[in-house]
């Protein structure tokens, strides 16, 4: 049962993923960066399910979002997993699960949110870039700030309000089947 529930929520997942990625993407300050929702939903849902579920989810929806755009760029597809497995370290330590969320769970969401996208984006993002597709080293790390700047800012701002909403919804029925 717990196995046929994680692969619901990672096909939702992956599917909102993909939809706010691709339909609701505004364009950025920097070139080729787009300010998008898909992160905070993902942030939350690994917050809920666990850093497999939270990776999967990442790596499988940046893949499909990167085969609709024309190709494939493992410098995005890597990094949205790792950010969606180190979101997930999230898992069982807020009190969403249970409908009761404080400041301090809001607090320490943000925090691990700002470290996710920084690792995924500061870090991981422009190695890729420069080891697989010979970026040059200044530009592949300017990118990688620009967009883990804009995913950080939309992921903290957006990903609270869905830590409300959901912590709110749960109070009434705090179950594990109510995800």
């Amino acid at each position: 049962m717990r196995y046929a529930k994680t692969v619901v929520i990672m096909a939702v997942g992956i599917g909102l993923y993909y939809l706010l990625g691709r339909f609701a993407a505004i364009p950025g300050p920097v070139p080729g960066t787009f300010l998008t929702m898909q992160f905070a939903v993902l942030a939350v849902l690994a917050a809920l399910s666990g850093s497999v579920t939270g990776g999967l989810t990442g790596f499988l929806g940046q893949l499909l979002l990167d085969l609709s755009a024309g190709g494939i760029l493992l410098s995005r597809v890597l990094p949205a997993g790792i950010y969606g497995i180190l979101a997930g370290q999230l898992c069982g330590m807020l009190g969403i699960e249970k409908g009761e969320l404080s400041v301090r769970d809001l607090l320490i969401f943000a925090g691990f949110q700002l470290a996710a996208h920084a690792a995924a984006w500061f870090l991981a993002a422009p190695c890729l870039d420069i080891f697989l597709y010979g970026k040059p080293l200044e530009e592949a790390f300017w990118h990688g700030l620009a967009t883990g700047i804009t995913h950080m800012v939309t992921t903290v701002l957006t990903g609270t309000v869905l830590c409300l909403v959901v912590a709110t919804v749960r109070q009434g029925n705090p179950s594990e089947d109510s995800l």
